[in-house]
């Protein structure tokens, strides 16, 4: 079952220009290098209590729920978080939706930033959702409980649906404040008049606006430098479970190098897309490499993301790291496009195939490096394996135990099916992914699913892909209509593509 909704994002006007790539010969900017590891969260409210709120009124006005934290009542509502008053620079991050009083004057959802005092006579940034318009944004600044009039006002192109769930994003990074709506910039001002530095974070609303807030998370800045990004069904990281626990598979995820899993601090699937190159993360139970022998350096299975395109649960675009080639080493990143109602991967669908090694210092421009595995790891590390357009790096997670990390890229080029009639891969294209494993090249859906619940994958059904994603790695946790076609004229027929993640109902 896919959601439907009326909302459009992505608003993105660049283009991506340029021949089609060829079989073994890298592009210009491929590989890439590497993303950081995901910073981890400087705090992360989940809202399972009223204990996150470090201090609030009205206290009538707030409750929690299943999760959810709901900000009722009217007037002036405010609440402190619990935190440090010495974060400085950082994200506030988290998914909220106004539920009443959206058109009735002077209302307005609120996130404080830098809070020091008390929820009261507090100093601090206040980021406005001003709930009288769909587009209309404000910063203010509050000196000992007194809010000022508006630092700046931005009013945007693109209005939102505030009784759906939104993702909010707030920057304090120097003296320069930003807003984000579903990874779309909304509001950008610099204080250059004695401004905080410090504090916590907060919520709040104003008039008769009525808030949920699903999370809150506040995360150093680190986080909006080059670093993986986690994918996410439904708003939600991926946490996979492990072995005979794993409901979500097309049979069986044994052996373990095929087996998808996560720890409470690690989700399964991650993405990184920058500069034209798209790279995707694979958390493992076990070791995916295999350093002598024929078909090396990868064991023989395959690590597959499908790419669904429209929304109907099939793959249009597939990026595989086959394991399964015995024949010219190193084993193959290949990319299948097919716009047929199954989740098969013929060979003849095949439309590029690059190493998935490098060598150090000889690489060539045809199938096969020089060379042993040895001669294709640029890093050191007897833990980390970097063959440059893919990696595997052996972890001990505090939870688990010892996981793989298995890494590998694609560039944005090689998503082009133009000579077969089919799309493009563009900067701005939107697209849903799911992350499977597999002992056979051409079933993709033969071992694991990265999903958190109960499903049976089958390659002539659809499958259950995550939230839609752009080529610039902006990830929507809201449905998306990415067209709309109106044919006639009086009687007129409207039809809508939306994109949404997949739902599983009874079964």
């Amino acid at each position: 079952m896919y959601r439907t909704a009326c909302t459009v994002l992505f608003v993105i006007s660049a283009f991506f220009c340029g021949l089609a790539v060829s079989n073994y010969i890298d592009p210009a900017g491929y590989p890439y290098p590497w993303p950081d590891n995901p910073s981890p969260a400087l705090a992360s409210y989940e809202f399972n209590s009223l204990s996150d709120l470090a201090d609030y009124y009205p206290t009538g006005s707030w409750s929690v729920a299943g999760g959810i934290l709901s900000i009722t009542g009217s007037g002036e509502r405010r609440a402190v978080l619990n935190g440090s008053t010495a974060w400085t620079n950082y994200v506030v991050k988290g998914s909220a939706r106004i539920t009443d009083g959206i058109t009735q004057g002077d209302s307005a959802f609120k996130i404080y930033a830098r809070v020091t005092g008390t929820a009261a006579a507090m100093n601090a940034y206040v980021f406005e959702i001003d709930s009288d318009f769909t587009n209309r944004f404000s910063l203010r600044k509050i000196v000992n409980g007194v809010e000022s009039d508006p630092l700046i006002t931005s009013v945007t192109s693109v209005g939102f649906d505030w009784s759906r769930w939104q993702e909010i994003s707030a920057v304090a990074n120097g003296n320069t404040f930003t807003m984000y709506i579903n990874g779309i910039e909304v509001l950008r001002y610099t204080d250059n008049a004695i401004p905080y530095l410090n504090g916590r974070v907060g919520l709040g609303a104003r008039a008769y606006t009525r808030v949920e807030v699903d999370y809150l998370r506040v995360y150093g800045i680190n986080s909006l430098s080059r670093e993986w990004k986690y994918y996410t069904y439904s708003g939600d990281a991926v946490y996979d479970s492990t072995g005979n626990s794993d409901l979500s598979s097309g049979g069986s995820v044994s052996p373990a190098h095929v087996d998808i899993v996560s720890s409470p601090t690690l989700p399964s699937v991650m993405v990184y897309f920058d500069s034209g190159v798209l790279m995707f993360r694979i958390v493992l139970s076990g070791n995916p490499l295999q350093l002598t022998g024929q078909g090396v350096p990868y064991t023989s299975s395959t690590w597959v993301v499908l790419m669904d395109l429209n929304g109907d649960g099939y793959r249009d675009f597939t990026v595989e790291l086959d394991g399964t080639d015995q024949g010219v080493s190193p084993d193959d990143i290949k990319v299948f496009y097919s716009n047929t109602f199954n989740q098969y991967l013929p060979d003849g669908d095949l439309i590029w195939k690059q190493d998935s090694a490098k060598h150090l210092t000889n690489p060539t421009n045809v199938d096969g490096e020089p060379g042993t595995p040895a001669n294709w790891d640029w890093n050191s590390s007897p833990t980390v394996w970097d063959y440059k357009r893919s990696r595997v790096t052996e972890y001990i997670d505090p939870a688990i135990g010892r996981v793989y990390l298995l890494d590998f890229q694609v560039p944005l080029e090689a998503l082009d099916a133009t000579s077969r009639g089919g799309p493009k891969i563009m900067v701005d294209s939107v697209f849903q992914l799911a992350f499977t494993t597999s002992a056979n090249t051409n079933d993709p859906v033969q071992k694991d699913l990265a999903y958190q619940g109960t499903y049976k994958m089958d390659r002539t059904k659809p499958l259950l892909f995550g939230d839609p994603i752009n080529s610039s790695g902006q990830i929507s946790q809201i449905p998306l209509t990415s067209k709309i076609t109106v044919t006639g004229c009086g009687p007129s027929i409207i039809e809508a593509l939306v994109q949404d993640a997949s739902i599983l109902v009874n079964g």
